[in-house]
């Protein structure tokens, strides 16, 4: 009896894997080489350039760390920011700090840690509120010791807001129903395919009012404000840059012009600003885009599978 011969086909098609894999295997082991000679050549880390005030930019949405990923959105991550500036407050040759916000504020934590970390920070500390300084982002500048604002920036917006969107109607009028197992009274607090109960609700507007107490709090402390400006800004309106001045809210109108011409007096020489801005090497970005691809590939794993995790609303300032 003959043996069967193995079709051409099929031995070639399986070649050509192997082939590729082998590709793919070495273009891998390439980029992380080259990224490991540009990184050690070029660096990745913080400062550039000399000067004596550090330039550090909180610019997008305030969140706790950076999105993995070449492609994803900007944002203020609070690790990457209080690194930038204790790093900052350490340098001998850095005499003042400024903070560069155009950010509509962001997560609640972040944006106190990073309030936090300014308020630490022994060096002198400007806030320059270009197009946005608003809820967290505003948390974060009045912390500093002096807030320039331009007259059209939005400013302000001291508040807190806790949502989500609800498919329960939709839910019902296709004639599906939600169901999911649970232990803890309020641990379903906040699904989505729920319509909250009038306690629940209550719950949730405890916790936020509770934060929203806190926010207010803070910036009173951080910009001595009376009882009667801490009510005029309770409710959590956005104001123009020229309005917050009136408000007591920023300390000055202005740019770039206006934060040296402060610092200058505040240092007693001619301020030069430094960025402190850490920028990604190519191997971070290459760690970055593996960390994307198998975060990708975890997370259809996940679907489908009983969560832990609370499904509360997203709280924001």
């Amino acid at each position: 009896m003959k043996k069967a011969q193995e079709q051409p086909g099929k031995k070639s098609f399986g070649r050509w894997i192997l082939i590729g894999a082998m590709v793919v295997i070495a273009l891998v082991i390439c980029l992380i080489i080259v990224g490991v000679v540009v990184t050690l050549f070029t660096g990745s880390g913080i400062s550039y350039g000399t000067g004596n005030i550090a330039l550090i930019p909180i610019n997008g949405e305030i969140v706790s760390e950076e999105s993995s990923g070449l492609f994803s959105s900007q944002a203020a991550a609070s690790s990457t920011i209080i690194d930038e500036i204790e790093k900052a407050d350490k340098d001998s040759g850095i005499k003042a700090i400024v903070l560069e916000i155009d950010s509509p504020g962001g997560e609640v934590v972040p944006s106190d840690e990073i309030a936090a970390a300014v308020k630490k920070a022994n060096k002198t500390t400007v806030a320059w509120i270009r197009g946005t300084g608003a809820s967290g982002a505003y948390w974060v500048a009045s912390a500093a010791d002096h807030i320039v604002a331009h007259r059209l920036s939005i400013t302000g917006s001291v508040g807190v807001t806790g949502s989500y969107i609800e498919f329960a109607g939709l839910l019902e009028r296709f004639n599906m129903t939600y169901q999911q197992l649970a232990a803890g009274k309020y641990k379903e607090v906040g699904s989505p395919y729920e319509e909250l109960t009038s306690e629940q609700r209550g719950f949730l507007l405890k916790i936020i009012d509770a934060i929203q107490k806190d926010f207010l709090d803070n910036v009173a402390a951080n910009r001595n404000l009376t009882p009667e400006q801490v009510k005029n800004i309770s409710t959590a309106a956005f104001y123009l840059g020229s309005d917050a001045k009136q408000l007591g809210l920023v300390d000055e109108l202005g740019g770039k012009e206006e934060v040296l011409a402060y610092l200058k007096k505040e240092i007693n020489a001619t301020p030069e600003l430094v960025s402190y801005e850490k920028k990604k090497g190519l191997l971070d970005m290459f760690r970055a885009m593996v960390s994307q691809n198998f975060y990708a590939m975890g997370a259809s794993f996940r679907e489908g599978m009983l969560s832990s995790q609370s499904q509360e609303a997203q709280i924001k300032t």
